[in-house]
């Protein structure tokens, strides 16, 4: 598929979707959703470095007991 499609719905607009009211949490609880996006962030970064850096480690460790093997040490 090519090009962009659309459609047309009858009676609904800009203006009518203005009309509706969007409920918002109060601001504490907006700072506080906020704070523990970051955090839970803060934690999944981390995590994935961790793993990399596992993954790096047991890739040496491979690389060594290849070795070893191929020169008789095990």
């Amino acid at each position: 598929l090519t090009g962009a499609r659309a459609v047309a719905q009858p009676n609904v607009n800009a203006t009518t979707i203005r009309a509706f009211p969007m409920p918002f949490p109060p601001r504490a609880e907006q700072d506080l959703i906020v704070r523990l996006v970051e955090a839970t962030e803060e934690r999944r970064s981390g995590m994935a470095e961790s793993v990399g850096d596992g993954r790096m480690r047991v890739d040496t460790l491979d690389q060594s007991v290849l070795a070893q093997a191929f020169r008789g040490e095990l």
